[in-house]
């Protein structure tokens, strides 16, 4: 149900923003319909959800949208680090439980040293929503 809301809001905000295909492009994980409407102006833009911004990268985490995360990170080159509120989308991967996606964060070069506003680290966040296999990643992770 959650989930459900996350989509209807988030289209809706895009859709006040004009980005009706990008908002379908994100809620079917149309990567087509993505490189049809991202631009180098728009892909680390911060986009308000309910109170709260979030990068394309992590609205992507937060639906799932693998193809489009995948896109957004070899294809787009979006800003891995861009802190939109108060989160990194490592932070967000973290935060949902992503394993695959933290793995995928790491192996393109995100910085896991990076702090929220309030100098929070992914490690925080690990143990906050008791990621523990991410966190063991995570610790174990050697650039």
């Amino acid at each position: 149900m959650k989930n459900l809301f996350t989509v209807t809001t988030l289209l809706l905000t895009l859709l006040s923003y004009g980005q009706q295909e990008l908002a379908t492009a994100m809620k079917n994980d149309d990567v087509v319909l993505l490189n049809q409407n991202i631009t180098d102006s728009n892909k680390n833009d911060c986009i308000e959800i309910n109170g709260t911004d979030y990068t394309l990268l992590a609205i992507a985490i937060k639906l799932d949208s693998t193809k489009i995360f995948e896109e957004l990170i070899t294809s787009h080159k979006v800003d891995l680090d861009n802190i939109c509120e108060d989160k990194t989308p490592l932070m967000y991967a973290v935060k949902y439980g992503k394993e695959e996606m933290v793995i995928k964060l790491l192996e393109a070069g995100v910085n896991t040293d990076k702090t929220s506003k309030k100098g929070k680290t992914v490690l925080y966040y690990a143990e906050k929503y008791d990621q523990k296999s991410i966190a063991k990643i995570l610790k174990g992770f050697k650039r």
